[in-house]
């Protein structure tokens, strides 16, 4: 769009400047993004992610992504590999630093 002269940006989804991000997997992400941890699905896996120090509300960062294989996360100075089916449920929102 042109206004004045100026040929104005159009902002995508990913862009920064955007205040609402939808919630997406940890599946979704690229390497090197950061997001929060909205909801992990079950009790069970709720309690083994706490034993890491992941929990809902963590900010953690996506260090690599294996083609078919986990989602390796980082929080602090640890790694964690999560395995493919489960990082589909994990529900994250991208957060921006």
């Amino acid at each position: 769009m042109i206004m004045g002269g100026l040929k104005k940006r159009q902002h995508c989804q990913d862009c920064p400047c955007s205040s609402r991000q939808l919630p997406t997997t940890l599946d979704g992400l690229k390497r090197g993004q950061c997001c929060r941890i909205i909801s992990i699905p079950s009790e069970i896996i709720r309690a083994q992610a706490l034993r890491f120090g992941i929990a809902e509300g963590e900010i953690v960062t996506c260090q690599e992504k294996i083609p078919s294989g986990p989602v390796v996360i980082a929080k602090n100075r640890q790694e964690i590999a999560v395995g493919r089916r489960l990082a589909q449920q994990i529900q994250v929102q991208q957060i921006y630093s």
